[in-house]
């Protein structure tokens, strides 16, 4: 049998960097302080750089960051925060979690990220922010909601947990569009560690200074670590009600060493899904499928892919659109080739926000999204021969010639 196709490969991105690695996890073991410390610090003022600037904040996962992000925002009982349904739980999770109500509004069909129009449209006098997603490596559309947003003191929050190192259409990087961004750092991302991490990115002194307390239980003592030191762990006092949103050590000695590649690593993430363009080239006209598009690339697909947009798609996916999803997903399964849905079902149509009152329907673009969307094996080290496979087997799928 031919080898197999995973869809994501981790153990390619630690190959050949063992070294490195390993020296990491000796700088962090000889320190003797594991948790925010001086490698939580220097990955935040690195991190805060590529983001444009600002302030960064270290976190204990993506969606941490995003809650933080919300409660920071003074989002809680009585507020809502509009928000894409076609998206990954934590999103619109959060803010529930912080007490806020969601409001969906539908997708843009091109991008499948939050339509910046009907976001507004779907805004009232309890809008306390919206949370646009840069979602599978594309920057969303945010101009029109910070410039009806920042006239009358309402937040935007980027969800960037796909996106770190997209730039949106002026060339801005992500994490600097809005009042805060949320950075994931899961092993599967742009940038991913060896576990959970996240980050929240901010050029607002005082949200930043509430997110280092949100952080550490609501602790004043900057940069307080909970005593890991010895030291007393509420000499300040609590400010408000937090959680232990802290980042290990470790966590952030490794992330770092994956930063100093990123580079590299981007270019070779970006160099594969162009790749899956040229070969997908003129056979997307004829089959049934829409291609994602690099912004400003060539088409690689003429009808078949989206419009081109400007800005920078950084890929954290390469996902398709096929009517016959489900039954693509299982032909290539057949063939060894591992894929993933993004997102099986919107958020509006989930058991756990049925008390919003949404019914089937109400978000078309979404709710179609959600029947097509497929991702194909995608990471930086991935081999043409590979991508060849997984285009051939699409193709088989759709013409009968097996």
């Amino acid at each position: 049998m031919t080898d197999p196709i995973p869809l994501f490969d981790a153990a390619a991105r630690s190959a050949g960097r063992r070294e490195a690695l390993t020296e990491a996890f000796r700088r962090v073991l000889d320190s003797g302080h594991y948790v925010l410390g001086r490698e939580a610090e220097a990955l935040e003022q690195a991190v805060a750089s590529r983001c444009g600037g600002g302030t960064a904040i270290a976190m204990s996962s993506g969606s941490d960051a995003i809650l933080a992000a919300v409660v920071a925002a003074g989002a809680g009982p009585g507020d809502e925060i509009v928000t894409t349904p076609f998206t990954f739980i934590a999103t619109a999770g959060s803010i529930a979690r912080a007490g806020a109500r969601p409001v969906f509004a539908d997708i843009d069909r091109n991008t499948m990220t939050l339509d910046p129009e009907l976001a507004v449209a779907a805004a009232t006098d309890r809008t306390r922010g919206f949370m646009p997603v840069h979602l599978f490596g594309r920057c969303a559309e945010l101009h029109h909601l910070t410039s009806w947003a920042q006239p009358v003191g309402v937040a935007v929050i980027e969800d960037a947990a796909q996106a770190f190192g997209a730039t949106d259409v002026q060339g801005r990087p992500v994490g600097s569009l809005g009042d805060a961004a949320c950075l994931s750092f899961y092993p599967t991302k742009t940038l991913g560690g060896y576990g959970e991490g996240g980050m929240v990115v901010t050029r607002r002194p005082g949200l930043a200074q509430t997110l280092r307390e949100l952080r550490n239980h609501g602790a004043r003592a900057p940069g307080g670590d909970g005593g890991a030191r010895g030291s007393d762990a509420n000499a300040g006092g609590y400010a408000r009600l937090g959680g232990n949103f802290r980042m290990d050590e470790l966590q952030a000695a490794l992330l770092r060493e994956e930063l100093r590649r990123f580079d590299v690593a981007l270019a070779r993430r970006r160099l594969a899904a162009g790749r899956y363009l040229d070969l997908f080239g003129d056979l997307a006209r004829d089959l049934p499928i829409r291609l994602p598009r690099d912004p400003g690339a060539p088409s690689a697909g003429g009808s078949a892919t989206d419009a081109p947009l400007p800005g920078r798609h950084v890929f954290g996916q390469f996902v398709i659109r096929a009517p016959e999803r489900d039954a693509l997903r299982s032909h290539l399964e057949t063939r060894g080739i591992g894929t993933g849905v993004y997102y099986r079902r919107p958020l509006h149509l989930e058991e756990c926000f049925a008390y919003l009152g949404h019914k089937r329907g109400e978000f078309p673009e979404a709710e179609a999204a959600a029947r097509e969307a497929l991702a194909l094996p995608l990471w930086p080290e991935i081999t043409a021969a590979r991508q060849e496979r997984v285009v051939a087997a699409c193709t088989e799928f759709f013409t009968g010639n097996g």
